[in-house]
């Protein structure tokens, strides 16, 4: 029994665990928003999903900020929902 496609957002996704669940979630085709505060490293971390034939966006996020998550739950549900 097949589950339906979600848009699911990993922070902290550029390494480790997080980019596992990226990984793991992309396999069974969920849409997958893969976050990280760096550029550069949440940038790489897509670029080696999508070598593995993975469709996975990137998402620069700094989950310290509240402000910040605000305006990114704004963004998410402007483009997702």
């Amino acid at each position: 029994m097949s589950t339906p496609s979600q848009t699911i957002l990993v922070t902290g996704a550029n390494k480790g665990i997080g980019l596992e669940i990226c990984r793991q979630l992309a396999r069974i085709k969920h849409h997958v928003i893969l976050s990280a505060r760096s550029l550069e490293r949440g940038q790489t971390a897509v670029n080696a999903l999508t070598k593995e034939g993975l469709k996975v966006e990137f998402l620069q996020l700094d989950t310290a900020g509240m402000r910040r998550n605000l305006v990114v739950t704004i963004v998410i549900l402007a483009c997702y929902a």
